[in-house]
């Protein structure tokens, strides 16, 4: 008998559920259904299914792309496994991010390209053996410090080219609340500056910026739920319905806070 497909019908339902506490419990139930599918695959020992990027943060929103690293020993086959944990989860309609590998053949890619460097940073062990997935997340840090000048050089031009394409947040009739300026992926981008180097925020600044964000993930958890989507973009026609779901009075006032 398979594992039941997802239901988070309960908590888009509830309205009490916002930001990064509806986050949290969409990440803590995709967890318990991924450990679920992982159990069924019957893996191989030493075998570990981890989060990575924004579900590895906590930051699950219900349009967002369920991010996992299917982690193996050297040596060990798990094609088998891994089509039984991808495909049921296809099938229900999950939308995936998904590799496989060893901790040494993920932390090359992670060399190569800053977007995996990046979400490594984030790896959690949602089920198996942790002991590989703390080992990935120990060498994705240690690779990122240590090859700091390359990763932050290559980091300022992914947010340079960003902020060109999406404009900036601040001025926009319809912002896009992730990826243009003063979204929510530049927040990840100053988090992950600070793991490269030093602290570079006072914390008056940290905490100012945790505000912030948590306002940028409210309206963006209730635009998905919305649109039934992932759906970025706050558009004009959605604005006050958003509002509304925040308890806020209208456009002009969730513009405000945006």
């Amino acid at each position: 008998m398979g594992v039941p497909p997802l239901d988070v019908t309960d908590l888009l339902d509830d309205r009490t559920l916002r930001g990064p506490a509806f986050c949290r419990a969409l990440t803590a139930r995709v967890d318990e259904h991924l450990a679920e599918v992982f159990a069924a695959a019957d893996p191989p020992a030493g075998t570990a299914l981890a989060a990575v990027g924004g579900y590895g943060r906590g930051e699950q929103c219900p349009g967002s792309d369920v991010d996992v690293v299917l982690v193996h020993a050297p040596g060990v086959d798990v094609a088998a496994a891994a089509q039984a944990i991808w495909y049921p989860l296809w099938d229900a309609g999950l939308k995936l991010g998904h590799q496989v590998g060893t901790v040494d053949q993920l932390l090359e890619v992670s060399g190569e390209a800053i977007e995996t460097a990046t979400s490594l940073l984030a790896a959690r062990t949602v089920a198996g053996d942790p002991d590989p997935v703390e080992r990935l997340a120990a060498g994705a840090l240690d690779r990122w410090q240590g090859r700091s000048r390359r990763h932050l050089d290559q980091l300022q031009a992914v947010v340079a080219e960003r902020h060109a394409r999406y404009g900036e947040v601040a001025f926009l009739l319809e912002p896009d609340l992730k990826e243009a300026r003063g979204g929510l992926r530049d927040v990840h981008s100053l988090l992950w500056v600070e793991q490269a180097t030093v602290p570079i925020l006072r914390e008056a600044e940290s905490a100012g910026l945790a505000a912030a964000f948590e306002t940028l993930l409210a309206v963006r958890v209730e635009l998905h739920r919305l649109t039934g989507k992932r759906s970025d973009q706050l558009l004009l026609e959605l604005q006050d319905e958003v509002a509304a779901a925040l308890d806020l009075p209208d456009a002009d006032v969730i513009m405000a806070e945006v």
